[in-house]
């Protein structure tokens, strides 16, 4: 490697492979083919639209940008490994603890979307607080994308 690597550069290269992958994927994906309708949408939203638009790589899409937002992340290298709800639903109980302790809130709407994307669809009242939670933050920011 040449001494002249970018700090980004630096930083991937302390990415486990896997989480490595995903963040280049999903970086790429956003690049590529992000849908310009939804550049103005709230996160939470972009992704359920993305989700119900069949959108490839929305997972890595997300694990990009809690990298951007908090590099290095041993639940987000977790969550690229494997996707489940447990640690789904660990990841997102940390991003929230996060939100809170370093007062930046884009950390709760990933964790939003986190919990979007790795629960199950709904069969009985487990994880009920989970979707509620969810289906409250859609609801809040889609009042507020209007």
């Amino acid at each position: 490697m040449s001494a002249d690597r970018t700090s980004d550069d630096a930083d991937d290269a302390d990415l486990p492979a896997v989480e490595r992958d995903a963040v280049s994927t999903g970086a790429a994906a956003d690049s590529a083919d992000w849908d310009e309708r939804l550049k103005g949408l709230p996160r939470l939203l972009r992704f359920a639209m993305l989700i119900s638009g069949n959108a490839r790589h929305i997972n890595q899409r997300l694990i990009a940008e809690i990298n951007e937002l908090c590099p290095n992340l041993p639940l987000n290298a977790a969550w690229a490994t494997a996707p489940d709800v447990g640690t789904g639903l660990a990841l997102a109980a940390e991003l929230d603890h996060r939100a809170v302790s370093q007062n930046e809130p884009n950390l709760r709407s990933l964790a939003d979307c986190v919990r979007l994307l790795c629960l199950p669809v709904p069969r009985d009242a487990t994880y009920f607080e989970e979707y509620r939670r969810v289906l409250i933050g859609v609801g809040s920011r889609r009042r507020s994308a209007r």
